[in-house]
């Protein structure tokens, strides 16, 4: 029972990945990009909204 409950919420929020298609507009998120702001707090979240030209 517990180990079908578990099976179930890991499934639920691990394996559902977002299927992006050409022509598809996203934003990347600057988490793991550097950019030269003195201060991190007041930074943008997000960069810009850029479109997907090519699926790879």
């Amino acid at each position: 029972f517990i180990r079908n409950k578990i099976n179930r919420y890991y499934n639920y929020t691990k394996l559902l990945t977002p299927i992006f298609k050409e022509g598809d507009k996203i934003y990347f998120l600057r988490r793991n990009i550097k950019i030269k702001r003195p201060n991190n707090k007041f930074d943008f979240k997000k960069i810009k909204l850029f479109k997907i030209i090519k699926k790879i």
